[in-house]
């Protein structure tokens, strides 16, 4: 069974940020690695099947891919006297590498698949937070 840290490597991330040098693909490539960890603790382990190992790839290089994505754009600001105008195309860059569809994702890949299938196990999926007020 392979292990995700052996499945994807610098120079799969090489074409998503052309130009930079091994050690910084490394360290973005490592930080991706210890989101995927976090939310899919089983990635390293004997468990863990070769489709599994390409699901969880695909999901760090489109999760980096978007990242890098949502750092372009442009700020341009015109001033005509006492006017002022700013037009901001860049993405805000969100707190966390993955989506809440990408963690699910990994989650999913974790849990425990009824013999002889395809699918993940059933689970259950809460309506409302009971810890805001007014289940927000």
């Amino acid at each position: 069974m392979p292990k995700l840290s052996t499945v994807v490597g610098v120079d799969d991330i090489r074409g998503i940020y052309p130009g930079e040098d091994d050690g910084k693909l490394q360290l973005r490539l490592d930080e991706g690695l210890g989101w995927v960890h976090y939310y899919a603790p089983c990635a390293d382990t004997d468990g863990f099947t070769v489709a599994k190992a390409q699901l969880a790839k695909s999901v760090l290089l489109r999760a980096l891919r978007y990242d890098k994505m949502s750092s372009e754009g442009a700020l341009q600001q015109t001033q005509t006297g006492p006017v002022g105008i700013t037009l901001d195309t860049r993405r805000p860059s969100s707190s966390t590498l993955f989506s809440p569809q990408q963690i699910e994702v990994l989650r999913n890949m974790c849990q425990a698949t009824p013999a002889g299938s395809n699918q993940a196990a059933p689970q259950s999926v809460p309506l409302s937070n009971p810890t805001m007020p007014y289940g927000w």
